[in-house]
């Protein structure tokens, strides 16, 4: 079969409906842990481990995310992919934020932490900031790649490419 045969075609909703069903399974689950644990956002302890749950979780919404990228750059949803594009940057812009305030929150705790527990709390850092850092550059890169692709060509009314992991 060829890629783009309308029997492959037709497999990559599929994809999109695995997509968001990942999607949402992940932003509920975070939402129930966060919000069934008596949520105290003035702690610096409850944001450290909010942060950290949320990082846990990145590598999964990243496959999710990819998904959303296939379905529809073979589909060929250019208005969707330039949406995807400006929420990556704008996700970006986000976590980049929530990792400052996670390196303040984490130099409060070690400041806390007992001397068993400062390896612990050392890993712990090091692992949701390497992610997220990832994470970060993954969704600018995507951001970026997406928005240009979609652009039109100003002289001849064409778009770029179609796929944002081959572009330019």
């Amino acid at each position: 079969m060829e890629p783009f045969d309308p029997k492959v075609r037709k497999l990559f909703w599929l994809a999109y409906l695995a997509a968001g069903l990942m999607l949402v399974d992940q932003v509920i689950e975070i939402a129930v842990a966060l919000l069934g644990s008596n949520p105290t956002p003035g702690l610096a302890s409850w944001r450290y481990g909010a942060f950290g749950l949320i990082a846990g979780r990145l590598g999964f919404l990243i496959v999710a995310d990819a998904f959303l990228f296939a379905a529809a750059t073979s589909l060929d949803h250019r208005i969707f992919l330039r949406i995807l594009g400006f929420v990556h940057l704008a996700m970006a812009v986000v976590l980049f934020g929530a990792l400052l305030l996670f390196g303040l929150d984490a130099i409060e705790m070690h400041g806390r932490a007992r001397s068993a527990m400062s390896g612990l709390l050392n890993l712990a850092t090091l692992r949701a900031g390497g992610v997220s850092a990832i994470a970060i550059a993954l969704f600018t890169w995507a951001g970026i790649a997406t928005i240009r692709m979609t652009r039109k060509h100003r002289r001849r009314g064409e778009s770029r490419g179609s796929a944002p992991v081959i572009s330019r």
